[in-house]
């Protein structure tokens, strides 16, 4: 499992997938929600899945690697997963991953 992101890329207050322009860097935060596949899709360096919590209005990009883990581990099915979601960086870019059960969270560094 990756080490969740201090900080992440923010554009008008929303998470972004890639620090670039017109983004500032705010603090991680980890959120509940079960959510539903939306699509696949490739930027430069990596590829993601397309995830939407059920009944939100929110897109999340997450990537490949952490999709299958919590394929093989959850048995992702029509009725999505739930659990604790937080962003992780990979090289330049932020991608969603499940951190664990509903209502856990990562130890703060002092």
């Amino acid at each position: 499992m990756p080490n969740p992101a201090k900080e992440v890329p923010l554009h008008k207050g929303k998470v972004g997938a890639y620090k670039g322009w017109n983004c500032t860097l705010g603090p991680n935060r980890c959120f509940d929600a079960t959510l539903k596949v939306t699509g696949f899709g490739r930027g430069r360096s990596s590829v993601k899945v397309y995830v939407r919590p059920t009944g939100g209005d929110e897109k999340y990009e997450m990537f490949m690697t952490d999709f299958v883990d919590v394929l093989m581990e959850r048995g992702w099915a029509r009725r999505g997963v739930k659990g604790s979601w937080t962003w992780c960086k990979r090289g330049t870019n932020y991608g969603l991953y499940r951190f664990g059960d509903v209502g856990e969270r990562p130890e703060e560094d002092d």
